[in-house]
């Protein structure tokens, strides 16, 4: 599973052409999906996880090894 963990790195996404979701009862953004909508990154809070990331799930080869390059993701 690939996931980001540094929230500080968040920023960098709108380089890549990703936009901000909001939840709209909380007002808290809950994921980033690319224009295309193929490519959602999404935030994953479980009352068992004490450990909250954000999940890829990317179909975008390319756009996959930007991140990478960017050290934006890492691999758990």
């Amino acid at each position: 599973m690939l996931i980001i963990q540094n929230n500080e790195k968040l920023k960098e996404l709108a380089k890549f052409g990703f936009e901000a979701r909001y939840n709209e009862m909380t007002g808290k953004i809950v994921r980033y999906i690319k224009t295309d909508n193929r490519n959602v990154i999404r935030y994953i809070d479980n009352d068992y996880n004490h450990n909250p990331y954000w999940e890829l799930s990317l179909q975008d080869d390319d756009l996959l090894y930007d991140l990478i390059k960017a050290d934006l993701i890492t691999k758990i």
